[in-house]
């Protein structure tokens, strides 16, 4: 069976995206938007419950299930 490392319940991928937006590193994604979709890059700005990334892109916080290799508990079996 494929293990994935999951988020500890006391852990938030807000805290995770802010950490990555301080130490200017990477932010790879997986969102869960009617299926999942995958995102990338350096963030620009966390705000209103969204993401920017460098590139333009805005992401709903809330979509995202797998933030560097990170998964949510709900998808640590997919």
């Amino acid at each position: 069976m494929d293990c994935r490392i999951t988020l500890d319940p006391k852990d938030s991928f807000l805290e995770m995206l802010m950490l990555c937006k301080e130490e200017n590193r990477t932010a790879e994604m997986l969102m869960d938007i009617n299926g999942l979709e995958r995102a990338g890059g350096h963030i620009q700005s966390i705000e209103d419950g969204e993401v920017m990334l460098e590139s333009g892109q805005r992401i709903a916080i809330n979509t995202i299930v797998a933030l560097n290799g990170i998964f949510a508990e709900s998808y640590a079996g997919c």
